[in-house]
């Protein structure tokens, strides 16, 4: 059964703040806490794209997530490893990238989880195409016709009218703050630091900028469209950047 800890620790979860206090409290008794300034700056950062990858490891089996998530919960507490403190402890196990394929682990192997530090080593950032991939994988496409697939394609982008009520369920679910930061993981990953740094203040103009454009849509509207690459700039009538059906070869929209 759940203790009142992990009780708690799953409340953690289900919020933004929560996570990043969970996250910051496993950095200061890691081994991280005894480096200095200008390291533990640098794990700082890699919160937003954990938070962000556990987001999509926790959604439904049929948009991708973790399966062994999702069962017996009702009678046995939350799931072992639900929780963002157990995910932080070995992330690749609710989340591997074996021969490009996108695919959850059914147990823990050596390289999931870190001798010591635990997520500090287990942490692996991921590639343009590793985000484009996952979030292919919300479902958010038609099955290809025989020439889109031939030519690499990943079908027809569905509408917001064609969303199952699992799929409505979840993106309803997101916060802004937290499809802001999956955005960001997944457009600014790969880039140098100063890049990122040049780069973040255009795409969060880009992302104010649809709020005020569309005040009566949600944070998950936000997401379909960045995911299905008609996520369009009110200013422009130009898509603020390529959505997954973009080759990966293919460069962010720039906003500078």
């Amino acid at each position: 059964m759940t203790t009142w800890a992990d009780y708690i620790r799953g409340l953690e979860s289900q919020t933004m703040g929560g996570r990043l206090g969970s996250y910051l409290q496993q950095l200061d008794v890691g081994p991280l806490g005894y480096m200095n300034p200008a390291v533990r700056a640098t794990a700082r950062n890699w919160f937003d794209p954990m938070s962000s990858r556990y987001l999509l490891a926790a959604a439904p089996g049929t948009m991708g997530g973790y399966g062994g998530w999702q069962t017996g919960a009702e009678t046995a507490g939350q799931p072992t490893g639900s929780t963002f403190a157990e995910y932080l402890g070995a992330p690749l196990r609710y989340g591997q990238q074996d021969g490009g394929e996108f695919g959850y682990a059914a147990a823990p192997t050596d390289r999931d989880v870190g001798t010591g530090a635990g997520y500090l080593q287990a942490f692996r950032p991921w590639t343009r195409e590793q985000w484009g991939e996952r979030l292919g994988q919300l479902g958010l496409w038609d099955k290809p016709t025989v020439a889109q697939e031939a030519a690499g394609g990943r079908g027809t982008a569905i509408t917001a009218a064609d969303l199952t009520d699992v799929q409505r369920d979840y993106l309803g679910m997101l916060t802004m703050p937290e499809t802001q930061s999956m955005i960001g993981a997944a457009t600014m990953t790969g880039m140098n630091p100063i890049a990122q740094r040049a780069y973040r203040p255009g795409l969060s103009r880009a992302m104010s900028a649809w709020q005020m454009a569309n005040p009566e849509l949600g944070a998950g509207e936000l997401l379909r469209q960045f995911a299905t690459g008609t996520f369009t700039d009110p200013l422009r009538t130009t898509p603020y950047m390529p959505g997954v059906n973009v080759p990966a070869t293919t460069g962010p929209t720039t906003f500078l």
